[in-house]
């Protein structure tokens, strides 16, 4: 995966915000296909899951990474993320927005 090169990528607000998020502690999951992504939420004690489109990209990106990389992964099942070393640089990079 390739992080931010020399020229800084581009990212939209919606994936700063997603980045924003995770590094306070928010938790983010990805399915074992890599193309779907939640935000777990609850409401009144109840899981209200939301999709995080931002997600799958900024794992190809390279900017958040799995808690726990598996050698197989169930494309049915969702996989905890964390932000990348990365992704903290492209966090700092993007403070002042």
């Amino acid at each position: 995966m390739s992080g931010l090169s020399s020229s800084a990528q581009k990212l939209t607000m919606a994936q700063i915000y997603v980045l924003r998020r995770m590094a306070s502690g928010t938790v983010y999951d990805i399915s074992g296909n890599f193309r779907r992504a939640r935000e777990r939420r609850t409401f009144m004690g109840n899981p209200d899951d939301v999709t995080c489109r931002s997600s799958p990209v900024l794992f190809r990106l390279g900017l958040v990474e799995l808690c726990q990389p598996a050698s197989h992964l169930e494309p049915g099942l969702y996989y905890r993320l964390n932000l990348s070393s990365s992704g903290h640089e492209a966090l700092k990079a993007n403070a002042h927005l």
